[in-house]
């Protein structure tokens, strides 16, 4: 027996969710094998270009593989070292800050006066009370000399037991805690030597994994998200440094001791998103208040990694990474909390680009569209639902300022095709389908035949349409007000062009079809969907009447069948050509015009079309 479609819908949900879940899970419990597999395959992405090269110069892979290795074993080396002599010193100069520190707190507690003063007194006197009325701090009374009073004498006294064999659990427990890091260190090492070696056997698993059918979705997917996560990689890291040098540089100048050690800290500690810097700048500040005796150190201090991060963050990343890593600040967050939940401090560092993976992911199959649509930095919807969703709402000024800034971005054929034609389309279907009353559709159309007017055409070459002015083209509606506008727009952009381009009314439309009282080399019917075909068929066959050597193009608008397989439709008078956007009947046109010159075909010179 056949299952029901909405059982079967709920049951795919159903798998969905638990699939979902069982991935979740086994991230989470899992970690420990996981970690380590995508530090590799972030390492693998980021060093393949650095090996490629030594491969070009004719290194053997292994020997290009070890040289990369040691190089960045060297520079993390040095870091290390860097920090850890730099934090010895650092400890070494902490006692001789805590004269000013004594100094500053006495300060404030002398000017502390007001309410404020006086709150601090009543929580240190309260805290004091506290402590003298706790039963372990309480002191006994003492009996008189020569005299133990018989409660004493009873009491039993506590043995404790010390143990000094030494302090063994302790040194193995914080072995064990040296050697996870380490572990981690060196199985990433080894995974990323094994990547980088193998790197195409690997490809080729994972495109076979994939199945046969998806090779090629699969190729780009890999590609496009190695490209995207190395881009940034290589992009964050040198932003980060430029960071760090600016920050030590800057604590130089105020005159913050080990300023090197603070702008390290800064600029490795920015690779982690949203609470780096602070967490960074966290510790100079501190000691900028201990090491001086003034006041200003520690708001500079304060003061120059805010000022840093926000030039950095609305300045130069913009620049600098151009459309980013394409997901959308809002699903950065929601991933730098799910990763760092499934995976604590390290899910946070590695979250951008694990997301970038998955958003690339999505964009290529089918089943993680959600995920794609969820989290990507395009626009949740497209130009013309943006603009017809403001319309229904009868906002004109926003609907307008829409398709004026696509317009600043693309030519007027591109913005007619992109962002008036769809509207027109949509609010044709829904009125045939009685989901769009009269009012809103005029209001609609009204709306679309102001901004299209306002949209400018003079961006338009004429290098493409030579000495084809005297080519008359006229552009006819199929049959109501949409297809009118539609023969509208499609007169101003052949116009736009060069050539002599008029549109007819409906009314003028039916007349000319009556007496064919005007002078045509070439007939548009313009058409919107669901009934272009059948408007289409009937307008041409009488048109073919009146003018029988002018070839008749018909735009069908708002079909996305491939209209070379639908000539059956046009109920046995097909037009000459079928174009499904603006810019392809002009195409289409500007080759007749071209043959008619050649021909000499075209009219003779005259006074221009009228508009109908």
């Amino acid at each position: 027996m056949a299952t029901h479609p909405h059982k079967r819908h709920q049951n795919s949900n159903r798998s969905s969710i638990i699939i979902l879940a069982g991935v979740i899970l086994a991230l989470y419990f899992g970690r420990d094998v996981f970690v380590p597999i995508v530090f590799a395959v972030l390492a693998t992405v980021l060093l393949t270009p650095v090996v490629a090269t030594f491969e070009k110069i004719h290194v053997p892979r292994p020997l290009a593989i070890l040289l990369v290795l040691l190089a960045l074993g060297a520079v993390l080396a040095g870091f290390v070292w860097t920090i850890g002599n730099e934090f010895v010193d650092t400890a070494n100069d902490l006692p001789g800050y805590r004269e000013n520190v004594r100094q500053k707190v006495d300060r404030l507690r002398r000017t502390a006066n007001g309410a404020v003063g006086r709150a601090i007194r009543n929580v240190e006197e309260f805290g004091r009370d506290l402590d003298q009325s706790h039963p372990g701090n309480a002191t006994p009374d003492r009996p008189a000399a020569g005299t133990l009073s018989r409660s004493k004498r009873s009491t039993p006294v506590p043995v404790h037991v010390v143990d000094k064999s030494g302090n063994y659990p302790t040194v193995v427990h914080y072995s064990l805690l040296a050697l996870r890091p380490l572990g981690l260190i060196i199985i990433t090492l080894a995974a990323t030597s094994f990547m980088l070696l193998r790197r195409e056997n690997l490809r080729s698993r994972l495109l076979r994994l994939a199945g046969a059918d998806q090779v090629r979705v699969t190729s780009e997917a890999l590609e496009e998200a190695a490209t995207r996560v190395s881009r940034y990689l290589r992009l964050q890291l040198m932003v980060n440094v430029s960071f760090g040098v600016c920050i030590a540089g800057g604590l130089a100048l105020i005159g913050l001791p080990h300023a090197l050690l603070w702008g390290v800290i800064a600029g490795a500690f920015r690779f982690v998103p949203y609470v780096g810097v602070f967490t960074a700048a966290s510790i100079p500040i501190l000691v900028a208040f201990a090491a001086s005796p003034d006041w200003w150190p520690p708001l500079a201090v304060l003061g120059l990694f805010v000022t840093l991060d926000l030039i950095t963050t609305n300045a130069i990343e913009p620049l600098v990474y151009g459309v980013h890593t394409g997901v959308s600040e809002l699903a950065i967050l929601i991933a730098a909390v799910f990763w760092t939940v499934i995976w604590g401090p390290i899910g946070l560092l590695v979250s951008i680009p694990l997301t970038v993976c998955i958003v690339v992911l999505g964009r290529y199959f089918p089943f993680l569209s959600t995920i794609y649509i969820l989290l990507s930095e395009e626009p949740s919807l497209s130009i013309e639902a943006r603009v017809y969703q403001r319309l229904l709402r009868r906002d004109f000024e926003p609907a307008r300022e829409q398709v004026m800034e696509f317009s600043r971005k693309n030519s007027a054929a591109e913005t007619f095709d992109s962002a008036l034609m769809p509207v027109l389309s949509l609010a044709e279907s829904d009125r045939n389908r009685g989901l769009l009353d009269r009012n809103r559709f005029d209001f609609v159309l009204s709306s679309l035949r102001e901004i299209g007017l306002e949209i400018s055409c003079e961006e338009c070459s004429n290098d493409s349409w030579p000495n084809v002015g005297n080519v008359r083209v006229v552009c006819v509606p199929a049959f109501g007000r949409a297809d009118e506008l539609g023969a509208l727009l499609l007169a101003r952009l052949l116009r736009s062009f060069g050539a002599d381009a008029a549109h007819l009314s409906s009314a003028s439309a039916r007349r000319v079809q009556e007496d064919g009282d005007i002078c045509a080399d070439i007939i548009c019917v313009s058409a919107f969907s669901p009934f272009a075909f059948t408007h289409t068929g009937n307008i041409n066959r009488r048109l073919r009447i009146r003018f029988p050597n002018a070839p008749i193009f018909a735009g069908i608008w708002g079909i996305s069948k491939e209209l070379k397989t639908v000539s059956h439709r046009f109920n046995g008078s097909p037009p000459d050509a079928v174009a499904p956007t603006l810019a392809a009947i002009c195409e289409q046109i500007r080759a007749c015009a071209i043959t008619f010159r050649e021909h000499g075909q075209v009219s003779e010179p005259g006074a221009k079309l009228a508009e109908i």
